[in-house]
């Protein structure tokens, strides 16, 4: 479950998750990426300050360093809709199946892993649209860049996440443009 562990401990969560997987080696392991949930007291934390949830960049990544620990023979699905998308034109794409077969372990973990590099890739761009949009914060053109740069590497249920980013910013006149961007057929 990507980022149970949160921001702070993003990297122990991976390798813990591994470690155990591999102690048990089951038939099948699904991806199902955390979200915290009304009325419980992880998203009490997460409304507090108290529980930080992770980027889709970091994500990727400690989704990525669970998967470079893990020694299995097994299938390993991501058939959520909440794991990682990248846009494709109009429309987002899932970054790893989402079938119920997933990948067969070990035989396809070096693809797993080269398409989760693809995703991390793509996000490399985001330093500078954030210096842009700092140093120009009214620029639609550099706001428009900021928010769709989050449905790049993003996870097709993280408007939540991207529009928060933006208000973060003071810089709400995006949503407009990322809702249009969603909802283009």
């Amino acid at each position: 479950m990507p980022d149970l562990g949160g921001r702070s401990m993003s990297d122990q969560h991976a390798r813990n998750t591994a470690r155990v997987l591999n102690e048990i080696n089951p038939h099948f392991i699904r991806s199902r990426p955390f979200v915290p949930r009304h009325k419980t007291p992880m998203f009490e934390a997460y409304q507090k300050g108290e529980f930080e949830l992770t980027s889709p960049h970091e994500r990727l990544q400690e989704i990525r360093l669970m998967i470079e620990n893990l020694q299995v023979t097994c299938r390993v699905c991501f058939d959520h809709n909440l794991n990682p998308s990248y846009r494709s034109g109009d429309r987002l794409t899932p970054l790893l199946k989402q079938d119920y077969n997933g990948y067969q372990f070990p035989e396809e973990k070096e693809a797993v892993l080269e398409l989760i590099d693809k995703g991390i890739k793509l996000d490399k761009a985001l330093p500078m649209i954030e210096k842009a949009v700092s140093l120009d914060p009214e620029n639609g053109a550099f706001l428009d860049s900021y928010a769709l740069n989050f449905l790049n590497v993003t996870v097709s249920g993280s408007l939540f996440s991207c529009c928060l980013r933006c208000c973060m910013m003071a810089v709400a006149s995006c949503t407009s443009s990322v809702l249009a961007s969603i909802l283009a057929p």
